[in-house]
């Protein structure tokens, strides 16, 4: 008898605690932006990137106080800096950036009928650099198979000459940016039925800087802008 009211018990919790549960799909637009900061306190763009960011999103509402919630995610995002063409030496060159990132957020949602709700919601941003690299490409008739990429987290530069041959090394380790960031985060948006439309901006608070004499008088910190669509399937 004991077993059987403890087995109720936790169906009855475990029922009452998914049904809070939402599990979403979340595709937006990123831009990013480098800011840089140095000691005398000016500062100044160190690089815009334009791109995207996927993922499934999790979000638990509590049932005894109405509205509030907490939320995550996992996002893959990929951003590219404008290309830059040199007419003198026809080449161009961009830098790309590869993140995987984990928002750890507090939630707000009021629903203004049974359709229409709006919400805001606040929290830190965990962002793990996979990759960030710049390239350079060669558009001259002989030089086509000129190649040159650095990839900034790892140190590996990669050099490819107009005969295609490869040479790759190590940059110093002071050369290279952080793999990881910490973002505090927060934004507002609405949601119609299972679609929801969000807008929130992300403060770098991490100096990506890894320079151990460069960075006591100079900080790299990315922020970012995102608008993004989503849909709940619970």
């Amino acid at each position: 008898m004991k077993r059987f009211l403890l087995i109720a018990l936790v169906s009855v919790f475990t029922t009452s605690m998914f049904a809070q549960l939402h599990i979403s799909a979340e595709f937006g637009y990123d831009h990013n932006w480098l800011v840089t900061k140095t000691k005398d306190t000016n500062s100044g763009g160190f690089g815009n990137y334009d791109g995207f960011h996927v993922g499934p999103v999790l979000d638990y509402y509590f049932p005894k106080v109405k509205g509030l919630g907490i939320g995550t995610a996992l996002f893959y995002q990929f951003t590219a800096s404008k290309i830059i063409k040199e007419s003198s030496t026809k080449t161009k060159s961009w830098s790309e950036m590869h993140n995987l990132e984990i928002p750890l957020r507090v939630e707000y949602k009021h629903m203004i009928n049974n359709d229409w709700g709006v919400f805001a919601f606040a929290g830190p941003v965990l962002n793990f650099h996979l990759d960030w690299v710049n390239r350079m490409r060669s558009t001259a008739a002989d030089m086509k198979k000129c190649k040159n990429d650095v990839h900034c987290i790892s140190g590996n530069v990669i050099v490819r000459d107009a005969d295609g041959n490869k040479t790759k090394y190590k940059m110093d380790k002071d050369d290279r940016y952080s793999c990881f960031d910490l973002g505090l985060g927060f934004g507002a948006g609405a949601s119609w039925k299972q679609l929801y439309f969000r807008l929130g901006v992300d403060f770098g608070l991490v100096n990506l800087s890894k320079d151990s004499d460069f960075r006591k008088d100079f900080a790299l910190r990315n922020h970012q802008l995102k608008l993004a669509i989503g849909y709940t399937f619970k």
